[in-house]
């Protein structure tokens, strides 16, 4: 059995386990246009924010840092550390291939970024926001709005207020396409590597959840989060992360299904060395299956 437990303590209750989508496992990075800010959200709460450092810094990718690039000609991007922490990069408007940049991805070698006007291109960057060049449009006749790369099929979904969600090969060809509900928009589409998931923002607090199938699976009212978001997504690469070994497994409420001993959990606490990680987790978990929950004490074991 693997388990996987968030960075922070509330987020801790959003537990996944395999096979099994009921809560959002890896910390989902949005941001705000206007009054620029990016919210870190892991288990349906902001586990962490700040404030950009410019004013429209809009597309954004997340791997060992996160980099953004300016709405337009004149909007200058930033790096970030994981933290907040402004690095002191930044990444001014350049030559390019479009102009009114809502939403980003990566395959952990290039940026990508998705044009509002137009035929709504997709430019591949390097990943400094450097050499565009035009991949291939999405087209003039809907209204896309975000875009995630899958590294599991090398290829590009799309979706937006045409509310669809729709698989394109790297060379623009459409493979899948499922319709998801109206909203008031669908925007900062990623995926999630941990369950393989999408997550979007769909108007106001609201971020939900959905299978590679276009399955509605989790809806979230998110405390704090408001304004007009475009950008989002979840970290791609970035090392390992901590692994455990439960030592100490008990059930509280009824949990039936609660971790055995011996079972690893793996934390989204990114590490390079195991000594990076905590030596011991002490925590009480939500029930994986059902009412009650579980009190877990866990030793450190690796960095994977």
């Amino acid at each position: 059995m693997r388990t996987v437990l968030g960075s922070a303590s509330a987020a801790i209750a959003a537990l996944f386990m395999a096979g099994t989508a009921s809560a959002q496992v890896g910390e989902y990075y949005l941001v705000r246009a206007e009054q620029g800010h990016i919210w870190v959200i892991q288990g349906g709460v902001v586990v962490r924010e700040w404030n950009v450092d410019g004013d429209l810094e809009i597309p954004l990718t997340v791997t060992d840092t996160v980099r953004t690039y300016g709405y337009l000609q004149g909007d200058i991007g930033s790096e970030y550390e994981l933290d907040g922490t402004l690095t002191g990069v930044h990444y001014p408007w350049g030559p390019d291939c479009g102009q009114q940049y809502l939403d980003g991805a990566t395959d952990g070698e290039f940026a990508y970024a998705l044009q509002y006007t137009g035929d709504r291109p997709i430019c591949r960057y390097d990943l400094d926001w450097t050499n565009p060049q035009l991949l291939f449009n999405l087209g003039a006749g809907e209204q896309w709005d975000a875009i995630t790369y899958d590294p599991d099929n090398g290829t590009m979904w799309a979706t937006g207020r045409n509310f669809r969600l729709v698989e394109f090969s790297m060379q623009g060809v459409e493979l899948n396409s499922y319709d998801i509900a109206p909203a008031d928009r669908s925007a900062g589409l990623a995926l999630d590597p941990a369950d393989d998931t999408f997550w979007m923002h769909r108007g106001g607090d609201i971020i939900e959840q959905y299978s590679k199938t276009g399955q509605l699976l989790t809806t979230h009212n998110v405390p704090g989060v408001s304004g007009n978001i475009w950008g989002g997504e979840f970290q791609f690469g970035g090392g390992g992360r901590c692994q455990y070994t439960i030592n100490s497994s008990k059930s509280k409420g009824g949990c039936e299904t609660c971790p055995e001993l011996g079972d690893n959990f793996e934390t989204q606490t990114p590490c390079e060395e195991v000594t990076d990680c905590r030596k011991k987790v002490k925590t009480t978990i939500n029930c994986p299956e059902g009412n009650g929950t579980c009190k877990i004490k866990a030793k450190r074991s690796s960095c994977d």
